[in-house]
């Protein structure tokens, strides 16, 4: 499941990039800045893989301090 419980997976990627994403059928959105919307991608395409959601936010967590520290350098 990509969208997670009342839609809380979806938000949570949705807040933490800074991206917006859309699902229809099987077909996912995502529109936001470049180097975040990467990061969902990725995220979505772990949640599809069968992943877990608590391993999901962990990495989207880390991939979002890499962001910030690559635009603060």
């Amino acid at each position: 499941m990509i969208i997670g419980g009342g839609g809380n997976t979806k938000r949570f990627i949705e807040e933490l990039m800074g991206c917006r994403i859309t699902v229809h059928g099987k077909t996912v959105g995502i529109i936001g800045p470049l180097d975040e919307c990467y990061s969902a991608k990725e995220a979505i395409a772990m949640l599809a893989s069968g992943a877990s959601h608590g391993s999901v936010y962990r990495f989207l967590e880390r991939e979002k301090q890499n962001i910030l520290e690559q635009k603060f350098k």
